[in-house]
């Protein structure tokens, strides 16, 4: 038999603590998880999955993955205020097709270390500034991998993602920045520290 599953539908979890061994998803409609401390272990899956579905983590006490981070099915997912400890863990967003994809936005997000696989589209917005470090580097490049055949795009004045001790296999994929918009702040800014861009465009 499968896993035992948590299904949210237009729901909210507020505080305390989850610990995911099984499949936690968001089907249908708006949701979040809001203040709350999260584990997500080896072989499990937190996503959000269907076209119509957003999933909100905002403000986690602590958030860590040693199994799989997922936005599929068309799905948006907001990684907003939250710290994840990503280490031998996945963050991925799917893609089903040319014009279907999923989305994973970050805001004033860090991500850090484990592998990171987009297909859809992996956006750092809200004038912000958003972080992905220790990804797929040199010395956890046999372990992890940074990968990108969509888009990772930075959109909105005054928004930053920072890459930070990471290499990104760019093939067939697009790193964007967006231009700066009428109004106050500054252009979007894409930040490379330690970090390597390879193949694909920008």
């Amino acid at each position: 038999g499968a896993a035992p599953i948590l299904q949210l539908k237009n729901s909210k979890i507020n505080n305390g603590t989850i610990d995911n061994s099984g499949l936690l998803e968001a089907t249908l409609g708006s949701n979040t998880i809001h203040a709350a401390g999260i584990t997500n272990h080896t072989g499990a899956t937190l996503e959000s999955t269907g076209s119509s579905t957003t999933l909100q983590i905002d403000n986690t006490t602590g958030f860590t993955n040693t199994g799989t981070l997922l936005a599929t099915g068309d799905s948006h997912l907001i990684l907003d205020t939250d710290t994840l400890t990503n280490s031998s863990g996945t963050v991925q967003v799917d893609r089903t097709d040319a014009t279907h994809k999923s989305t994973l936005e970050l805001k004033t997000t860090t991500i850090n270390n484990g592998s990171v696989i987009n297909h859809g589209l992996l956006e750092a917005t809200s004038g912000v500034a958003s972080t992905i470090q220790n990804v797929a580097n040199a010395a956890d490049a046999a372990t992890e991998q940074f990968s990108n055949d969509g888009t990772i795009e930075v959109v909105g004045n005054d928004t930053s993602l920072t890459l930070d001790t990471d290499i990104l296999n760019n093939s067939g994929g697009a790193v964007t920045v967006d231009a700066k918009t009428a109004g106050t702040g500054a252009a979007p800014i894409l930040q490379l520290k330690n970090s390597k861009i390879n193949n694909g465009t920008i």
